[in-house]
């Protein structure tokens, strides 16, 4: 595994790690032994994109396109429970980069070389 992305969980028990092996994996924060993994994905998640929602019930990702890292590219939520996607958006540019709001609101960051966009997503 070669980690592009990680953060702790809420409770700061695990470490979610997220590579260019397109895996999520999740490690005893105490051992580093491995938990549990989620299937492979299509794409790997993108360099410090993968942010841990703050009362720990979801985890947010944003993925890359190796071969084009100007192209935009997909924003998903996951359930931290089930390790289930549960929603994905696509913004219409690059994203810099993706977090949680205190209140739980997920947000994501982008812009041009004169304007700076920011997104909602749930």
């Amino acid at each position: 595994m070669e980690p592009l992305a990680i953060d702790f969980t809420a409770d700061g028990k695990q470490v979610i790690a997220a590579g260019a092996d397109k895996v999520i994996a999740f490690m005893d924060a105490s051992t580093g032994k491995m938990v549990r993994k989620l299937p492979k994905m299509d794409q790997p998640v993108s360099w410090s994109s993968l942010k841990v929602s703050p009362d720990g019930t979801h985890f947010a990702t944003v993925c890359m396109i190796p071969e084009n890292l100007d192209k935009p590219r997909p924003v998903q939520m996951w359930n931290m429970d089930s390790g289930q996607k549960q929603s994905e958006w696509m913004p219409p540019s690059v994203i810099r980069a993706v977090g949680w709001t205190r209140e739980g609101q997920l947000v994501s960051v982008g812009g041009t070389a004169d304007s700076l966009l920011i997104w909602r997503i749930q």
